[in-house]
């Protein structure tokens, strides 16, 4: 190693090793034109390194000692890695590794002879190891199960030996009698412990499955952190959705979405929108209020609370998608509903889209006296636009696009995701006319009557901005941007 580390100074040797390679380095390729005295010196040398690589207990300084023939009667370096190891891991060096074990040796038996990896990896991926990879726990990727190979060749229940090739050196796997024994043992019920040193992609395996807890956790605090920053009562949350790795939190998700919602609007100087969506929950949970006393019955099995910030969101204009979110509503309860939010939306979105802050609505479909343009029922492009990509999961678009296309409407599409986050209808009306860029077909005469279409003078203006910027649509360089910039003055 040179100078480092003489004279009691500090100095850091890394070992970088991959056990297959030393099969390699005895293979012919490099000990062919030896002579038998070297040849034989260099294949004892490689196994010795090979012995001393894959070392997981002893002391490396004392190995290096032995190797060199010096003996020194002093307590061990305490400074390699086995000895930082054995410190760190103290009462865990070891563990019941029985199962996979277990599992490697039968497919090693399976075999009937010397088999190299490829061979028992082939028979632990089949459908007769199957149940018997399902069953262990936790569960072991065959990467991970191919590091146990080492560890049981050191406690002698696997022979590896080098097999000479047509065309390379590799290593081959059969039991020993040892190993013969050991399987049978393991096949007792109950199976007996099995304690092998914990390998390095386990130890690895468990810090990623800590970190992953962690976050699960931290994920689950910074939740009940919003809920009540929003001023949601955890009691209004289920209790499964506030468990570390929880995957279906709809009731969690539409507070949370409305409360996004209003802190969007307030950030962008939305302030008298913010105050009508408050004033629109306030006026639902008052109806909700009287419509429990009617029928008597507790007021969230009217609708419950997550329900009611998702009708204020969405603000639902049909009967099915009030229904869809499962609410227990009489005929005339729907139709007073539907009456609240239709009022609502004639009070406010008027005055809030005429105002300096408020948020505007081209696609009102009473709002302007221009001329329509009329649509056919139902339009598909004779191809896909070359704008349009799709990747490997199917896209929101595509999942909207089916629904709408099957008689739902863009309400009822809005309010009724899987995830429970409830989405605007305008963004689902962007999700079907996305399909019509890929192909799909629409019926837009059905889509019209939900979403007023742009009338005559406002298709001129686009047709009209797309020949000023010199944009083709159908391109795959089509940038929106363009038809903007000449639409709108910087």
């Amino acid at each position: 190693l040179g100078r480092p580390g003489r004279d009691g100074g500090f100095a850091e040797c890394l070992m970088i090793t991959n056990d297959r390679d030393f099969t390699l380095y005895s293979s012919d390729f490099y000990v062919e034109n030896l002579s038998p005295q070297v040849r034989e010196a260099t294949l004892a040398s490689t196994d010795k390194l090979r012995k001393f690589a894959i070392e997981t207990v002893t002391c490396r300084w004392r190995l290096l000692l032995d190797h060199f023939g010096e003996r020194n009667a002093a307590a061990d370096c305490g400074v390699c890695d086995t000895c930082v190891g054995r410190r760190e891991h103290a009462g865990d060096t070891t563990r019941d590794f029985g199962a996979e074990a277990n599992l490697l040796m039968l497919a090693i038996r399976r075999q009937r002879r010397s088999a190299a990896w490829s061979h028992i990896k082939n028979t632990l991926e089949s459908p007769e190891f199957a149940p018997m990879r399902a069953a262990m726990q936790p569960q072991r990727k065959i990467d991970c199960l191919r590091e146990f190979l080492p560890i049981l060749c050191q406690e002698r229940l696997v022979l590896r030996e080098a097999f000479k090739g047509e065309y390379s050196t590799y290593d081959v796997y059969s039991l020993t009698r040892e190993g013969v024994n050991k399987l049978a043992d393991l096949a007792r019920s109950p199976r007996p412990p099995l304690m092998l040193f914990v390998p390095e992609s386990v130890r690895a395996l468990d810090q990623k499955d800590k970190d992953e807890a962690e976050a699960k956790r931290s994920a689950v605090e910074a939740m009940m952190a919003k809920l009540a920053h929003a001023g949601i009562s955890l009691s209004a949350i289920p209790h499964e959705e506030l468990q570390p790795g929880a995957t279906c939190t709809p009731v969690c998700n539409a507070f949370l979405m409305f409360d996004a919602a209003l802190t969007r609007w307030r950030n962008a100087g939305r302030e008298s929108y913010a105050i009508a969506h408050e004033t629109l929950l306030q006026s639902l949970m008052q109806w909700r209020k009287h419509e429990a006393a009617r029928l008597r019955m507790a007021q969230t099995s009217v609708f419950a609370d997550h329900i009611a910030t998702k009708i204020a969101y969405v603000k639902p204009a049909s009967e099915d998608a009030l229904l869809e979110l499962g609410a227990r509503l009489t005929a005339s309860g729907v139709q007073q509903l539907l009456d609240l939010v239709k009022k609502w939306k004639d009070q406010w979105e008027t005055s809030v889209s005429s105002s300096p802050d408020g948020a505007s609505n081209p696609a009102n479909p009473n709002s302007g006296t221009r001329e329509r343009m009329v649509l056919p029922d139902y339009f598909q492009p004779a191809r896909p636009f070359e704008v349009a990509k799709i990747g490997k999961k199917p896209p929101m678009w595509q999942i909207s696009h089916q629904k709408f296309e099957s008689g739902d409407s863009l309400d009822k599409i809005a309010i009724s995701q899987e995830n429970g986050k409830p989405i605007l209808p305008s963004t689902v009306l962007g999700h079907v006319l996305k399909a019509l860029t890929h192909g799909c077909g629409v019926s837009l005469a059905r889509l019209a009557a939900q979403s007023a279409p742009p009338d005559r003078a406002q298709w001129e203006q686009l047709d009209h901005a797309c020949a000023a910027a010199q944009c083709d649509v159908l391109a795959d360089s089509f940038e929106r941007k363009a038809i903007v910039s000449a639409i709108v003055p910087e």
